[in-house]
């Protein structure tokens, strides 16, 4: 099978140098190759090249690995199971399934597809005017069912609502069988199995959504993806393929939790900022703040809240109205020993359950990897990575 070159281009001659005092600073990393759009799911990346064909990243080798069977690709996203979803240039489209490419019927212009419940929307149809095609979701009995409006790009969150950008740049979300819109303007969009939503500026730049607006991000690209853990891979203007790296960043996870249950990590970024999942049920973007307080980003007035702790008896992190009260304040991480903290309980933890749907504080933190009840199944270890 052929194997791309690694690209020996400086990232800043591209427009990707490594951010300065920009929030939640990423830095770009050439993975060799060029290509037409980039697509990324189920811990799995794909490239449509240049010349139409598909190649998937081999970690192993770190290089774009030709996966042969289809040629004159144009679009590309990736499935729960890694497997990729191909537009072609003639609006054709086809699903790798491990060991070939099966047609699916539409006519299709752009592809999105959530990899958690494998719902998938398409751009595709007939013009709707002013530049836009029409909308469509799949339904494994229907077939395509249109949806009202008209767009030029899609993707999928994690609970299967499509998120459009328009021909004019207008970016909305499917809500309660309506679509909203959403603050700013983009060309592409990408949303990763963790809720991240990235998209790209009508000036070329990356931005991420904070639940109230997007924050821009160093680097120029022109169509953009999303790993599990909210990584943004790209191609830029030229057709070289990137993938980010976060700075002054740690990945905060109990130890023996699997890295494919997005509620076990948390993403702490520069340190004061970041994402934390204690629920299998939903992402929050969070900050620390000075007041050493943890809130929710998306409205900045809802802090994780501690109350009293007592030698017999944990507490669970609550989230109430960030009052100024002392239950609201104290937390940090402790990285000698590797757990999270609150300064008004010196001797307790977070200790995170291992079924996966709850946290809880305990009045004296395990020294090991299990908490004081085995039943529990309790981690108080997190790991910086």
């Amino acid at each position: 099978m052929k194997v791309f070159a690694r690209a020996a281009a400086m990232l800043a001659a591209l427009g990707l140098a490594a951010a300065s005092a920009l929030a939640h600073d990423i830095k770009w990393q050439s993975t060799g190759g060029s290509g037409l759009d980039i697509g990324v799911g189920g811990g799995r990346a794909w490239l449509v090249a240049n010349d139409g064909n598909i190649y998937r990243w081999d970690e192993r080798v770190t290089s774009w690995v030709l996966i042969p069977g289809l040629s004159g690709g144009a679009r590309i996203d990736v499935d729960g199971a890694g497997n990729a979803l191909v537009v072609t240039r003639d609006n054709k489209l086809f699903r790798y399934n491990g060991s070939g490419w099966s047609g699916v019927n539409g006519d299709i212009r752009d592809i999105g597809v959530n990899s958690r419940s494998e719902e998938i929307w398409a751009i595709g149809g007939g013009g709707e005017g002013d530049g836009n095609y029409g909308i469509y979701q799949w339904h494994k009995t229907a077939g395509w069912q249109k949806k009202p409006g008209g767009a030029v790009r899609i993707d999928v969150d994690r609970f299967g609502s499509a998120w459009v950008v328009n021909a004019k740049g207008e970016i909305f979300r499917w809500e309660s069988g309506r679509w909203v819109q959403v603050p700013g303007r983009a060309k592409d969009i990408g949303i990763g199995d963790d809720n991240s939503v990235w998209v790209i500026g009508m000036d070329g730049n990356p931005y991420f959504w904070n639940w109230k607006d997007f924050v821009r991000r160093e680097g120029s690209l022109t169509n953009i993806s999303v790993d599990k853990w909210g990584r943004p891979w790209g191609v830029n203007a030229s057709g070289q393929a990137f993938r980010a790296q976060r700075t002054g960043n740690a990945i905060v996870r109990a130890d023996h939790h699997n890295h494919t249950s997005p509620w076990s990590a948390l993403v702490f970024v520069n340190q004061n900022a970041g994402y934390i999942f204690l629920y299998d049920t939903a992402s929050m973007f969070w900050e620390f703040r000075p007041d050493s307080t943890l809130r929710i980003g998306h409205d900045g007035n809802r802090c994780m809240t501690l109350d009293n702790v007592t030698p017999t008896s944990a507490a669970i992190p609550g989230l109430f109205a960030c009052d100024g009260s002392d239950r609201t304040k104290g937390w940090f991480y402790q990285a000698s020993d590797r757990t999270l903290r609150n300064k008004r309980f010196p001797t307790g933890c977070v200790v995170a359950m291992q079924h996966g749907v709850s946290a809880e504080f305990a009045y004296r933190c395990p020294a090991g990897e299990r908490g004081n009840a085995p039943e529990t199944q309790a981690d108080a270890r997190f790991v910086l990575e």
